[in-house]
């Protein structure tokens, strides 16, 4: 019975984030927004492409040196394996399975594991949330910005240390033990923390970064603070979300943002949009192939 209910609730969010497409399309005149590809540079292009690739390096980059801290002992081929194939499984499907096939090809303490994933969330969150403050700052009201920041900074503060309980209501099972995620914390070295935190912060901004590339390559001369700040939000609102990997509201929300504070028309706004999420498909599925590759010869 369960697994019926979450199955309609996997088909209802995909049904929705379809039809969040569509209004997208429609919105920007896709047949319209497209004939902008024609002005292309394709060195930028391939500069986001490979921007993306560093991303995804550097995201498998801290896992393994996270895992090192907590002895778990996943070799770094392992480590490349499930780091290249969850991405796209992770963006493409609505149950979060992008974690559940971490924890398949990871034959490892699976809490360990767990907290890993949590980290990594916690920290892309943060990253986000902080650069989503600024935005409020810059392009709204700082009355806005300073109680946004106060919220931002009790809930952090609350989740970081309720965090298994936090899990056991979100997940509906106890399957986590009171003190696990501060006895994890606690097996974790300073210096090691200092680097996670220079890996997270990295990443973050390379991801938002892409955006700004690929506007570069259609011709569009865009403020990064701008892009930045608009793209931190839109990914947010695509998290909050819950459609598979927040395809379809960040896309409309990150146009949306982009006719109003960078004065682009809907279409060259919805053939960024468009170009981000393709360039990020093309680079995690070649990844996956990689991965998959490995994992078969395994």
């Amino acid at each position: 019975m369960a697994m019926r209910s979450k199955l309609r609730n996997n088909v209802i969010k995909i049904v929705i984030a379809l039809i969040v497409l569509f209004v997208f399309f429609k919105w920007i005149n896709v047949l319209d927004a497209v004939r902008y590809i024609g002005e292309l540079n394709p060195y930028f292009f391939a500069l986001a492409a490979l921007t993306i690739l560093i991303i995804n390096i550097i995201k498998m980059l801290r896992f393994y040196y996270l895992q090192h801290g907590l002895k778990l002992g996943i070799s770094f081929k392992d480590s490349l394996i499930a780091n290249s194939i969850a991405p796209i499984v992770g963006r493409l499907t609505p149950a979060k399975l992008g974690e559940g096939v971490k924890l398949f090809i990871l034959k490892h303490d699976k809490k360990k594991v767990g907290f890993i994933f949590v980290m990594e969330k916690l920290a892309d969150i943060f990253t986000l949330l902080v650069v989503s403050v600024f935005a409020i700052y810059t392009l709204g009201s700082y009355y806005n910005a300073y109680i946004t920041l106060a919220v931002i900074f009790i809930g952090v503060i609350i989740v970081l240390f309720n965090i298994e309980k936090f899990l056991n209501f979100v997940l509906k099972k106890n399957i986590l033990e009171d003190s696990w995620f501060r006895n994890s914390l606690a097996e974790i070295s300073p210096l090691q923390w200092m680097v996670f935190a220079c890996f997270s912060t990295v990443m973050r901004f390379l991801i938002m970064s892409v955006p700004f590339i690929i506007s570069a390559a259609l011709g569009f001369d865009i403020s990064l603070w701008i892009i930045i700040q608009t793209y931190a939000i839109a990914v947010l609102i695509g998290n909050v979300s819950g459609l598979p990997g927040g395809i379809g509201t960040r896309e409309i929300s990150f146009s949306f943002l982009l006719v109003t504070y960078a004065s682009l028309p809907k279409e060259a706004a919805g053939i960024i949009a468009l170009m981000v999420i393709f360039t990020d498909l093309v680079i995690e599925s070649l990844l996956a192939l990689v991965g998959w590759l490995f994992l078969k010869k395994v």
